[in-house]
């Protein structure tokens, strides 16, 4: 005959098994299953984000799209600056983008110092539009800076970067630019702007004895010699 069902212990498992023509319950050990779970940990890399000028803050608000911004966050070396290169869609100022200070802060190379740096003298005494201007010795005579661009509006023609020809040339629309110190030449104006003349790289509200105004728009007005 048929064996009689096993009796299984805790750590045993039954089955009934079809063994010789008979059901046979067979008690079988417990094989434990160990399940180790692996947890992956991704680190995501940093990601620096790269502003880029779309639009001009000044003061409180963009000069193309006319939404508020402020110069005055974050760099450090913006937080005396009046006029700057704005990003419109991350809206945040661009780092070394100034163009003109406040607060009687200097310009130097796109940022706001309290003072001017070795080799530079001060320029300006309002409390908006001082620059740094190289200096030949600690006294205050400024070398004359050769022409090595074109500063128009608010850019550069050949390096393209970010500058005014206001307030260092006063109503100046387009005038010459040195590259290496980053700064607009003196008296090198070439195009006027607010329907003032050119005369002498200068721009006049008349023009000066011996010449005849030309011009009548806001732009191009000029001096012309007989």
């Amino acid at each position: 005959g048929c064996p009689e069902p096993a009796s299984c212990n805790v750590n045993q498992q039954g089955e009934w098994q079809f063994i010789n023509n008979c059901w046979v319950f067979v008690c079988s050990d417990i094989t434990t299953t160990t399940t180790t779970t692996v947890r992956t940990t991704t680190t995501a890399a940093a990601t620096t984000t790269t502003l880029v000028r779309r639009d001009t803050c000044e003061g409180l608000s963009t000069l193309i799209s006319k939404t508020s911004c402020t110069c005055s966050f974050a760099p450090t070396a913006l937080r005396d600056c009046h006029i700057c290169g704005w990003d419109n869609v991350l809206r945040d100022a661009i780092s070394s983008s100034c163009t003109q200070c406040k607060n009687n802060a200097f310009l130097h190379n796109g940022q706001c110092v309290v003072s001017c740096p070795s080799g530079f003298v001060g320029q300006g005494s309002g409390a908006f539009g001082r620059t740094c201007v190289v200096a030949t010795t600690a006294a205050t005579t400024a070398v004359t800076l050769a022409v090595t661009d074109t500063c128009r509006g608010q850019s550069t023609l050949t390096s393209r970067v970010d500058c005014f020809c206001s307030p260092q040339v006063t109503d100046c629309y387009e005038c010459g630019y040195n590259n290496q110190f980053s700064t607009v030449v003196a008296q090198s104006c070439t195009i006027c702007k607010n329907s003032k003349y050119l005369s002498n790289g200068l721009c006049v509200t008349s023009c000066p004895s011996g010449t005849t105004a030309s011009g009548s728009g806001t732009f191009f007005r000029e001096c012309i010699a007989p």
